[in-house]
């Protein structure tokens, strides 16, 4: 889901571009690519808490009134797993196709700038979705708790 959430938003940035300023000019266009990467980002992050958050409700609801409803901890591990599978698959990138990056990297000195940015742009990717998914995850819980009169 959170890969199609992605997909969908990639085909939408050279509308978000234009919305962030995106010009002639290099510096505007970088300073709209990362406004634009974080807005699909975060859309993508909360795409994936919403998945998770109501994955486990039904899960909850189908397990029937006997069924001991999980607490907050399992909602924040559900909705920033998607982002701990990008981080996973980060470190993987890193550790065995070290070689291939830096081998794309070693063409010419554009080339390694440009594996530079798109290193930390994962990076910074997978921790937006990993810190949203989690946050919107038990917000989403939180709000389905009853009020407690005090």
């Amino acid at each position: 889901m959170v890969f199609a959430v992605e997909q969908v938003l990639d085909n939408f940035q050279p509308n978000l571009m234009s919305l962030y300023g995106s010009t002639d000019d290099p510096s505007s266009r970088l300073s709209a690519s990362g406004w634009s990467a974080l807005t699909i980002a975060v859309c993508t992050g909360l795409a994936a808490a919403l998945v998770a958050f109501f994955y486990l409700r039904r899960a909850v609801r189908r397990a029937g009134a006997d069924a001991v409803a999980p607490k907050w901890p399992a909602y924040a591990i559900a909705g920033a797993g998607p982002g701990l599978l990008l981080v996973a698959a980060e470190f993987i990138v890193r550790t065995l196709g070290a070689d291939v990056l830096a081998l794309a990297g070693s063409v010419s000195e554009a080339d390694a700038t440009a594996q530079q940015m798109m290193d930390s742009s994962r990076v910074n990717n997978a921790l937006v979705v990993l810190f949203v998914g989690a946050i919107v995850a038990i917000v989403s819980f939180g709000r389905t708790l009853p009020k407690r009169m005090d």
